[in-house]
């Protein structure tokens, strides 16, 4: 059983203000991956569907995943009155979109809890949906004793993430832009257009 799917309930008690922090998040620095409201977006490791919600209010057509089959239950109550499409997939394997099918890919405070192979995994399936940017939304070196608490009772791999993100995701992006957009978090985004691994080969 997936361990979110016990939790997925828990989730959605932080779903309104989830939305709230995307928003204002979006509204800051939507600018930087050129997002407008005919973007077409996908959103891996969706959960509760807050920052699909938030993408569909501007007007995106958005499709959110999770391996999580009780998140995804919990997204589509949620989000009903928006028209989101959602699927169950692991976005480390192969899914189910085509090659450049959406504009931007967003992944939010999923690679920090993989480890290296699952995460390498999942920038090169990001990198082939995505025609403009993949957006790793995620930790930053700014650490907080709470979060290094939480993050060792998950038993991911924050710590490692870290100190190799940068150097992982250059070997997959030709450019890598990192913003702060909260104290401890970062948008590492990454430009698809001419991606390394094609240049190599």
């Amino acid at each position: 059983m997936n361990v979110f799917d016990s939790i997925a309930w828990v989730y959605g008690w932080f779903y309104t203000s989830q939305v709230k922090n995307f928003t204002k998040m979006i509204s800051l620095f939507s600018h930087y991956i050129e997002l407008t409201k005919e973007s077409k977006i996908l959103d891996v490791g969706c959960g509760t569907g807050a920052l699909c919600a938030t993408l569909a209010k501007i007007g995106c057509e958005v499709t959110g995943i999770d391996s999580s089959v009780k998140m995804i239950e919990v997204a589509k109550k949620k989000t009903k009155k928006h028209n989101i499409t959602y699927e169950v997939g692991d976005a480390t394997g192969k899914i189910p979109y085509d090659n450049k099918q959406f504009d931007i890919v967003f992944a939010s405070f999923v690679a920090h809890g993989m480890k290296k192979e699952m995460r390498l995994a999942l920038y090169k399936e990001l990198s082939r949906v995505a025609t403009s940017y993949v957006v790793i939304h995620d930790y930053n070196k700014r650490r907080t004793l709470i979060t290094d608490i939480l993050e060792t009772l998950e038993k991911g791999d924050y710590f490692s993430f870290i100190e190799v993100v940068d150097e992982e995701l250059n070997s997959f992006f030709p450019t890598i832009t990192k913003v702060n957009v909260g104290g401890n978090s970062s948008w590492y985004i990454c430009s698809c257009k001419s991606s390394k691994k094609e240049e190599k080969g």
